[in-house]
């Protein structure tokens, strides 16, 4: 559709890369109630999946992984990173960063940050 149109006009026809790597340094000040998460954090690009390794018990882990998805044959595609807190009983979402993958490839350095609290509740 109208993604692929403008990357078209932007790039040329056919210019559109077909891999994704995502490099993931380190994830800072985690809730996770008293105790420290254990993270993962996952890359999705539709029903492709990568997974970091598991970070125990620490609210400010070092990530330092790369991860390589493809083939990425849709400009309007969703770029989903999520921080997950995974227990033995449960995985829970304690933070996620979402993005159409046209905006990354036009604008990489285009992003609206906003400040979010997370109440005891995790809210």
């Amino acid at each position: 559709g109208e993604c692929k149109r403008s990357i078209e006009r932007a790039l040329g026809p056919g210019k559109w890369p077909n891999t994704l790597r995502v490099r993931a340094l380190r994830c800072r000040n985690l809730a996770g109630g008293k105790d420290a998460p254990n993270v993962r954090l996952n890359v999705k690009v539709r029903e492709k999946i990568a997974s970091s390794r598991l970070h125990m018990q620490n609210h400010s882990p070092i990530i330092d992984e790369s991860f390589e998805l493809s083939p990425i044959t849709d400009p309007s595609s969703v770029l989903n990173v999520q921080v997950v807190n995974e227990t033995l009983v449960k995985k829970e979402i304690i933070g996620q960063w979402v993005k159409t993958l046209k905006w990354i490839y036009l604008s990489p350095y285009f992003n609206h940050h906003h400040s979010m609290e997370v109440l005891e509740n995790h809210t």
